[in-house]
């Protein structure tokens, strides 16, 4: 919407906002604006003035890929992975397994700090 907006063919009208008034409102903008006309026009020419019509471009797609035996060299080389290289599972798991290891090192070192704080303030008290 914002395209449109910034494009000069309509304006924007937040869901929130819409009144029976405002609708109103932004309606008469437009359609009593001649600039908002302009634009759309302009747009509408731009759209229409293309060297094939949607039809055509795909009937030549269709004729393309049999002239050349089904068109391997458009076809995506993803189609030849296996599933852990196309999911990057190798990737995955490594990262998950440095994780895991980051863990333990951390909560190995937070439980030798503890009980070394633990035992000094146990010794102190007891002497």
């Amino acid at each position: 919407m914002a395209q449109v907006e910034y494009s000069g063919i309509g304006l924007k009208l937040e869901l929130s906002d819409i009144t029976e008034e405002s609708f109103t409102k932004l309606l008469e903008t437009i359609l009593n604006d001649p600039s908002y006309e302009t634009e759309v026009q302009k747009c509408s020419t731009l759209f229409r003035d293309r060297q094939n019509s949607p039809l055509e471009k795909a009937v030549w797609s269709i004729e393309y890929v049999l002239r050349h035996g089904g068109a391997p060299h458009l076809r995506s080389p993803a189609r030849s992975l296996t599933y852990a290289q196309y999911y990057c599972v190798d990737i995955i798991v490594f990262l998950f397994g440095t994780l895991l290891v980051a863990a333990y090192v951390t909560l190995f070192i937070v439980r030798k700090m503890s009980s070394c704080m633990f035992i000094s303030s146990s010794k102190t008290k007891n002497e």
